[in-house]
């Protein structure tokens, strides 16, 4: 479809609301038309006061409430420079049509419909311009914008900046599903993503295909259970996940207001067992004990006055815990101190650390860290080793409460992150083993939200490690935005931020956990997308992008507690990977008789059969044509019919080739493993003729979803002919 000039100023008189300044640009805030279009470039009536001017424009998503510029939130830069001399203008003079200057976008710029833009000229380097325009009200003066000073010089005459956006008219087309994101679309007979978005032009005819029926993780488990009752609504602060699965049990730490440490364990996540004592803590809040589970020992840190203490054991069947050792103190610190809210975590090798904040008194609390020198799961204890603990920042850098979060990214290199109060910002430091107190690394340019007053001790930032080494970041900021961000640790880069949700209150507290097998990573919310609700989205490894809102628990009959000033710290804790396909939450509601902690888990495990009902539109038929004249958005609806029972395929079986040649038989016993990636569609003959060199009666299970087939391989009897 050929350009054609969509939008001019002038024909938008009740659309044009004030000028959009940042630092060195000029520009108009504009609403878009209510059709999606896909800008390749704008025109400008401007004139040169001095001479040649080097301009470039720029498109910009801006803040509907005030109009004012978001750096971050650029869409797209002309490749054009415009430098050659315009003629010089007069207030008296009319505009004249060789006063027209074009800029071309080298990608063509997508406009959501309805909503604000703003169309700047940046300047490259100091030149004095005029917008040319007609007389207008709206907004006084004529604008001069000259190199690095912002200013705008009012003229006797009042002039809009005049443009023309030249577009493409577009429609974008979504489509999703209502089971998790997992069905495989079809979009004129291609297959795509299982979340699919693409910008047509408009009148595009598009043909979408889903099928009837699936076989899907269920996206859902039963309904929540109440663990125990709680006093207090700081029992389960989010320092330390607290929760796993193990021996085929369900295991839940907390503390109590009494100041004790407790477990809970249960065989099928709804009846839980009495409470089993662990140790006494220094205060009442959730983060005085805290707990890692790598797999096979659970690792267990307490604060008890001045002292940290340390404990590893193996979880048993019967829900005990067999300890490998008593009791013993990693640290202990001088007399005037205070031990705020610390984060522990152990290294893939078993090195366990911890990092606290050391401090006479909230605010004035500095990072330090520890570790040990030994494996305390094979040596049966902690060793301090010479040095530690370390202080990780300088003197003067305050940090509060839980934001001092450390994690292991590629080989034994350590990350910690941070939120300074006195900055309002999110920094981390990296580390083979020793961290550089002079230096910190930004990353984020967001304020995080200020959960109550002082804004010392806030409960809103959480990172996670997925599968490719790279560090997820979680927090919400002031504008109780949900936001995420990647860091590449083999590249040492961050990639751009993203917003996940946004939480009508400060306590959203997200969480993040990781499911290895599929390397999906999942995100959990509390009061998102509505107050008293808990949901999640899924960051799938495969495509890099994040899933729909699952709204997932509706806790408005009761309500979710509002905590007092003193005692933030959680909504909810999930874990920090999935255990056994099982991924499970806990979390603070208020319930008929006060307060109780909860629990629901997701069940990765079982597949269960998904049959198609009808599209959002009410169109019953799995293949539809849409004609893309605006934005277009589906929603194929899913109703489960039940579970899918599937036999267990050893992927690894005794296999006996029997070969017939003349004088006899030659029996030969091996044992293969064989697995095949699945990225397309596989002759399976063919491939066991090329992997083993003969022809072999097989029966497959495939996983879809992980893109591998397990092969079980059967006797089978080939008679060769004599000849």
């Amino acid at each position: 479809m050929l350009e054609e000039k969509i939008l001019a100023h002038e024909e938008w008189e009740e659309d044009a609301y004030s000028m959009y300044k940042l630092d060195e640009e000029r520009g108009q805030v504009f609403l878009s038309p209510s059709s999606t279009i896909e800008v390749v470039g704008v025109a400008f009536r401007i004139t040169s006061e001095d001479g040649p001017g080097q301009l470039k424009a720029r498109i910009y998503k801006v803040n509907p409430q005030d109009y004012s510029g978001l750096p971050d939130l650029l869409l797209g830069e002309s490749n054009t420079v415009y430098e050659k001399t315009l003629p010089r203008y007069t207030p008296n003079d009319l505009p004249r049509e060789d006063q027209w200057v074009y800029f071309e976008f080298p990608e063509p710029v997508v406009l959501e419909p309805s909503t604000y833009y703003a169309v700047t000229v940046a300047i490259t380097r100091e030149n004095k311009f005029f917008w040319v325009g007609r007389t207008s009200n709206k907004i006084p003066g004529r604008a001069i914008a000259k190199y690095g000073t912002g200013s705008i010089w009012k003229g006797h005459s009042s002039y809009d900046v005049t443009f023309q956006i030249w577009a493409r008219r577009k429609g974008i087309l979504k489509v999703k599903d209502n089971c998790g994101g997992n069905v495989p679309i079809l979009v004129n007979g291609q297959e795509t993503e299982t979340f699919y978005e693409k910008t047509f032009d408009s009148g595009t005819e598009v043909t979408i295909q889903v099928p009837k029926e699936v076989i899907l993780p269920l996206r859902t488990s039963s309904d929540s259970c109440k663990i125990c009752s709680a006093s207090s609504s700081y029992t389960i602060r989010r320092e330390g996940r607290k929760g796993f699965f193990a021996k085929n049990l369900f295991w839940q730490f907390y503390v109590t207001s009494d100041a004790k440490l407790y477990y809970r364990t249960s065989k099928d996540g709804k009846s839980w067992s009495d409470a089993i004592f662990i140790r006494d803590t220094n205060y009442k809040y959730g983060c005085s004990g805290q707990v890692f589970f790598d797999g096979e020992y659970v690792h267990i840190t307490v604060k008890d006055g001045i002292r940290l203490y340390y404990r590893i054991g193996i979880p048993q069947e019967d829900g005990t815990i067999e300890w490998l050792n008593d009791w013993q103190i990693a640290h202990q610190a001088p007399q005037v101190s205070t031990y705020g809210d610390h984060h522990f975590y152990v290294r893939d090798d078993g090195i366990p650390w911890t990092i606290w904040c050391y401090g006479s008194y909230v605010g004035s609390m500095r990072p330090r860290v520890t570790t040990s020198s030994v494996d305390p799961r094979k040596e049966g204890k902690w060793e301090t080793p010479s040095g530690y603990p370390k202080k990780v920042w300088i003197s003067d850098y305050l940090c509060g409460g839980a934001q001092a979060l450390i994690i292991q990214t590629s080989g034994k290199e350590m990350m910690l992150f941070h939120y300074q109060n006195q900055a309002e910002i999110i920094s981390f430091k990296t580390s083979n083993g020793t961290f550089d107190v002079s230096k910190s690394y930004l990353s984020s340019v967001h304020s995080p939200v200020e959960q109550y007053h002082t804004g010392l001790e806030n409960w809103h930032i959480d990172v996670l490690r997925d599968k490719d080494e790279n560090i997820h970041l979680v927090f919400e900021d002031i504008n109780k935005n949900i936001r995420h961000r990647v860091y590449l640790s083999s590249l040492g880069y961050w990639l751009p931020e993203e917003t996940l949700a946004t939480s009508p209150s400060v306590e959203a507290d997200p969480m993040l956990c990781l499911d290895p097998e599929s390397g999906n990573v999942y995100c959990f919310m509390a009061h998102v997308p509505t107050k008293d609700h808990l949901s999640y989205r899924v960051w799938y490894s495969k495509t890099k992008t994040w899933g729909p809102l699952i709204d997932w628990i509706n806790e408005e009959e009761y309500g979710l507690p509002e905590r007092p000033s003193d005692h933030q710290g959680g909504n909810l804790i999930c874990w920090r990977r999935a255990w056994n396909g099982l991924i499970g939450l806990t979390y603070l509601a208020k319930g008929p008789s006060g307060l109780e902690i909860k629990f629901k888990y997701l069940d990765l495990r079982q597949k269960w059969k998904w049959k198609f009902k009808q599209w959002s539109d009410g169109d019953t038929s799995p293949t539809k044509t849409v004609t893309i004249s605006s934005s277009v958005t589906l929603e194929a609806i899913y109703d489960p019919v039940g579970p899918v029972f599937e036999e267990t395929i050893k992927p690894s079986t005794f296999l006996r080739l029997i070969k017939k040649s003349p004088g006899g038989v030659f029996k030969e016993n091996i044992r293969k493993k064989i697995e095949h990636p699945l990225r397309e569609k596989v002759n399976f003959k063919e491939l066991f003729w090329s992997v083993l060199g003969v022809p072999l009666k097989v029966s497959v299970r495939i996983f879809k979803r992980i893109y591998k087939a397990f092969i079980l391989l059967k006797k089978f009897y080939v008679r060769r002919r004599n000849d």
